[in-house]
């Protein structure tokens, strides 16, 4: 029996590029000096298997 249907240790090539693509578009400017990014919460618009994979399987970013 699993937890999961699926393993999350592994995203697709697809949902790789879906969550490059959102993580991309976090960043919302930069502060006067361009060195603070202000950034927007997009966490529900990941894909789901890259939410999974983040939060059981936490890399350094």
């Amino acid at each position: 029996m699993k937890i999961y249907d699926r393993d999350y240790r592994e995203i697709t090539v697809e949902e790789k590029e879906q969550w490059e693509k959102v993580k991309k578009e976090d960043v919302w400017g930069k502060d006067l000096s361009g060195n603070i990014l202000i950034k927007v919460n997009k966490w529900s618009e990941y894909p789901k298997a890259a939410r999974h994979w983040l939060s059981l399987f936490p890399i350094t970013l």
